[in-house]
Parts: structure tokens; sequence; C-alpha cells
């Protein structure tokens, strides 16, 4: 019986190892999509928090807001996600608020959604 219970905790041993395994590396596979997400939101996040005490904002606002750079990191990674070009990531925030009705355009101005 000694046996037995020896080779059933070797096997249990194994599955948990298994099993944290493909955890890790179902979320390594994920990270990118991740932080595309995080800093997506961090810079809808900015949008927002400027267009409660403002009524409007142009694109060239929204560059400015993110001159001084937006980075996001995984708490349980080392990998960093940050903004080099504002000019196409406002054009994808912007993009993104409207497709989403958070933003509206008027003109070559855009305020908050409803």
């Amino acid at each position: 019986m000694g046996f037995l219970k020896i080779v059933a905790g070797i096997l249990a041993f194994a599955l948990v190892t298994v099993i944290i395994y493909m955890w890790g590396l179902s979320k390594q596979m994920r990270s990118e999509q991740d932080l595309n997400n995080m800093i997506m939101a961090k810079g809808t996040g900015i949008v927002l928090k400027y267009l409660k005490s403002h009524d409007y904002i142009t694109k060239k606002d929204i560059i400015n807001l993110f001159k001084d750079g937006i980075k996001v990191k995984l708490f349980y990674s080392r990998n960093v996600a940050a903004v080099n070009d504002t000019d196409k990531f406002s054009e994808s925030v912007i993009e993104y608020m409207i497709k989403t009705g958070q933003l509206v355009k008027e003109g070559n101005r855009y305020r908050l959604g409803k």
C-alpha cells in the first residue's frame, strides 16, 4: 500500500506542475494583447479625464496629452508597453473612442459622447 501512495503522490505532483505550466504559458501568449488593451484603456482614460473639465478636444490636444509618454506593465511580467509614436496612437485612440461612442466628431474637434 505504501508504494501506491508514493506513485499517486508523484502523479498528483506532476499533474499540478503541468496545470501551473499551462496556465503560465497561456498568460505569456496573451500578454501582448493584454498590454495593448491596457495601453488603449489608459489613453482613453486620459482623454476622458480631460473632457470632464473641457467641452471639446482636438487631435492636437490629444497628442499633447500623450507627449509625456504612456507606459503600462503587467504585474506578473517584465514586459512593458510604451507609446513611441503619439500621432499614430492618438489616431487609434480617437478611432476606438468614436467606434465605442465615447467621442463624437464635430468638425475638427471632438466632444464627449452620450
